[in-house]
């Protein structure tokens, strides 16, 4: 009778592909990402231009996320997490996931976005993913989308774009759905833009 083989031990095979930037302050931003199997604590570099060297924020972190601070007010940073256990560590993701610290100026609320727009791009299986994109805002350091009147994610500036999926219209249980966006900085966030739509067979 056949037995089973234990699966051997080994190092995190993949970093965390899911990261985000959450929240900001003058001075600090806050990071979150996805567990990854077989990790038992992450590394984090930041970097303060795009083709800048990395710098270790953090090693060894538990949690699924960090709060970086003592940064500069009004500033752009780029963060990349590996997943590690007691037997090595996964690559760093190529893929930076960008914040932008508030002003420490007297600051006003940003303006609307302007050119929304929302594509769906056909996958091999359900659902279809919504991609929705907009104009960058001046003073905006972070952005609200919401569907269907209701908030759905916030996106961190510099991004102007986000992917989403609509199961009820992939499945046909609904005809399609509308998007807003908003601007917003430590002062608050701007009315909504305008609503753009995405049916079903569109």
């Amino acid at each position: 009778m056949p037995t089973l083989e234990a699966t051997p031990e080994r190092a995190p095979g993949i970093p965390p592909s899911t990261l985000f930037v959450v929240d900001r302050s003058e001075s600090s931003l806050s990071v979150v990402w996805e567990s990854i199997n077989r990790a038992t604590h992450y590394d984090v570099q930041r970097r303060d231009s795009e083709d800048g060297e990395y710098a270790i924020v953090a090693t060894k972190v538990a949690a699924l996320g960090l709060v970086d601070e003592g940064l500069q007010p009004d500033s752009l940073y780029y963060y990349v997490v590996r997943a590690c256990n007691h037997f090595g560590c996964s690559e760093f993701h190529d893929n930076p996931v960008a914040g932008l610290t508030e002003s420490d100026a007297d600051v006003g609320a940003p303006v609307a976005p302007k050119d929304v727009k929302v594509v769906k791009r056909i996958v091999r299986v359900l659902p279809d993913h919504d991609v929705v994109t907009w104009t960058a805002v001046e003073g905006a350091t972070y952005y609200n989308v919401y569907r269907a009147g209701d908030l759905l994610t916030k996106v961190s500036a510099p991004l102007t774009r986000s992917l989403h999926t609509d199961l009820g219209r992939s499945l046909g249980l609904s005809s399609g759905t509308s998007y807003q966006v908003s601007a917003c900085n430590k002062a608050g966030c701007s009315p909504r833009s305008q609503k753009v739509f995405q049916w079903r067979n569109s």
